[in-house]
């Protein structure tokens, strides 16, 4: 099934909305997931991932000198979180015992944070980097990271070099739709004679 970029947008926004997300947090997911998705990536499934928990956001426990820690994190929440501490110069580095996404965790990192390079480290293993609002992704598609297989995310010194990609027509799972349009009616008003009247 094939979407617009727009379309794609719009719908994981108002998922997220659905879930109860701050506004800015559900426009930061569906950014993310609209650029995974235009590197081959599935970012309507990635964004189900996120939208499965929205509620409260978590603090980090017991940050170390450069770092910060979660136990638990989600991408949409503590992950956009853990971006912005980076930016602010609170940490150089971020990890969490488990994740929800970690490709929206490198996704927000581009969208976030172009002007910064980033990779992204699952286990030991080197699974991405981002810059410029590129991505490179090395790993296999990944919902969510198990206990015991930390995820981190560290700003580079130097921006990496990432080679420019065209970005690929947007194709997403019939049945990933169908659930973010299933989270997305949940913003939706009852129809009635006033709900008409006022718009």
């Amino acid at each position: 099934m094939i979407v617009s970029a727009t379309e794609c947008r719009d719908m994981i926004t108002k998922a997220g909305r659905g879930v109860g997300l701050e506004p800015s947090r559900a426009v930061d997911l569906a950014a993310a997931c609209v650029l995974l998705s235009a590197f081959g990536r599935n970012g309507c499934q990635a964004a189900l991932a996120c939208l499965a928990d929205a509620e409260g956001l978590r603090l980090p426990e017991s940050p170390a000198a450069g770092q910060l820690f979660w136990p638990k994190g989600r991408a949409a929440l503590e992950g956009g979180q853990a971006i912005e501490m980076i930016q602010a110069g609170l940490a150089q580095s971020v990890g969490f015992g488990q994740l929800d996404s970690p490709p929206v965790l490198l996704g927000l990192a581009a969208i976030l944070a172009p002007e910064t390079g980033f990779e992204l480290l699952v286990g030991d293993t080197l699974q991405g980097r981002t810059a410029q609002g590129w991505i490179d992704w090395f790993g296999p598609e990944m919902k969510s990271t198990a206990a015991g297989q930390s995820v981190w995310l560290r700003r580079l010194d130097r921006l990496p070099d990432i080679a420019s990609r065209p970005l690929l027509p947007f194709s997403v799972e019939p049945q990933d739709w169908m659930a973010i349009c299933q989270l997305a009616a949940l913003t939706y008003v009852p129809e009635s004679e006033t709900s008409r009247a006022q718009g």
